[in-house]
C-alpha cells in the first residue's frame, strides 16, 4: 500500500520568495495495489502536486510518505534510487521528459537498462513492452519532434512499465490523443493492473473514463479533498463544488459533441 499522511505544501511566489500560496493543506489518502483511483478537480486544485509529491518528484513541506510499510519522506536521492522503480509517473507533457537528442528508441532503451536487463533480457524485455503498446519497431529511429502526441505517450508509458512498478501515476493520460490511442493506453493499464496487482492513479478531468474504470475517485479543490468514494457516491454528491464540477464537464462534452469531438 502507497500511503500519504497529512500532506502539506506551500509554494512561494516570487524570485524572493515573497508571498506564498497553499497548495495542498492536511491531505490524506491510500493506493492499494491492484486499485484504480481517480483525482479529479479543477485547474489548479492541487491535483498534479499531489501525484508528483507521492512518487517523489517534489518533497512536501510535512507529511509522510508510506511506501508498502517503509517511510520514504525524507530519504536522500540515493536512498530513494532503490524504491524509484515501484513509483513511477506518465507526465501530462511526456515530450518534456524525454531528451529531443535521443531517438525514441534510445531513450526506451535507457529505461530498461536503469530497470536492470541486461544481454538477452534487454532484448526480450524491448521486445515485449514494443508488443504490448503496439510500437512499430521504425518508430524507435525516430526523435520526438518527429512523431505525434500519441506515438510520444506511447513510449513514455513503456518507459514508465520497463520498471514493472507497483504504482504508476499518470497525468492527463488520454488528453488531446485521438480514441483510438486513448483505448490502447487504458487496456495496457488495466492488464496490468489485473495481471500484476499494477496500483494506478489517474489525474484526469475525462469524468467518462472515470466513471468507466475507477474503483475510488477522490476530488480536491484547493488543496483538500472534499469528496471520496465510488465514481457514483462522488457524482451525486451534492457538495456545490462537485456539482459545479460535473455539470462544467457535461457543458464541455455538449459542446464537444455539438462540433464533432469528444470531452
Amino acid at each position: 500500500m502507497l500511503e500519504l499522511q497529512h500532506i502539506n505544501i506551500t509554494f512561494r511566489k516570487g524570485l524572493i520568495g515573497r508571498g506564498s500560496k497553499p497548495v495542498l493543506e492536511d491531505v490524506s489518502l491510500s493506493i492499494s495495489k491492484g486499485e484504480l483511483v481517480s483525482i479529479i478537480g479543477f485547474s489548479g486544485s492541487g491535483k498534479t502536486t499531489l501525484a508528483r509529491i507521492a512518487v517523489r518528484s517534489i518533497n512536501p513541506d510535512k507529511g509522510k510518505i508510506i511506501l508498502d510499510g517503509e517511510d520514504i519522506s525524507r530519504l536522500g536521492f540515493k536512498e530513494m534510487s532503490r524504491y524509484r522503480s515501484r513509483l513511477q509517473m506518465v507526465f501530462q507533457h511526456p515530450e518534456g521528459a524525454l531528451n529531443p537528442e535521443m531517438t525514441l528508441g534510445d531513450s526506451l532503451r535507457e529505461a530498461v537498462r536503469k530497470a536492470g536487463y541486461s544481454g538477452k533480457s534487454f532484448e526480450e524485455k524491448l521486445d515485449s513492452l514494443c508488443a504490448e503498446l503496439e510500437i512499430k519497431k521504425e518508430l524507435l529511429n525516430r526523435y520526438p519532434m518527429q512523431v505525434s502526441g500519441g506515438e510520444i505517450q506511447r513510449i513514455a508509458l513503456a518507459r514508465a512499465l520497463a520498471f514493472d512498478p507497483n504504482y504508476i501515476f499518470m497525468d492527463e493520460p488520454t488528453s488531446m490523443l485521438d480514441a483510438s490511442v486513448q483505448a490502447q493506453i487504458l487496456k495496457v493499464i488495466l492488464s496490468r493492473k489485473e495481471s500484476m496487482g499494477m496500483g494506478i492513479v489517474l489525474v484526469t478531468h475525462d469524468l467518462d473514463i472515470v466513471r468507466s474504470i475507477s474503483d475510488r475517485v477522490i476530488a480536491i479543490d484547493k488543496g483538500k479533498i472534499v469528496a471520496e468514494g465510488t465514481a457514483e457516491e462522488v457524482f451525486s454528491s451534492q457538495i456545490p463544488y462537485i456539482k459545479d464540477y460535473v455539470d462544467s464537464w457535461n457543458e464541455l462534452e455538449s459542446i464537444n459533441r455539438n462540433i464533432g469531438l469528444h470531452a
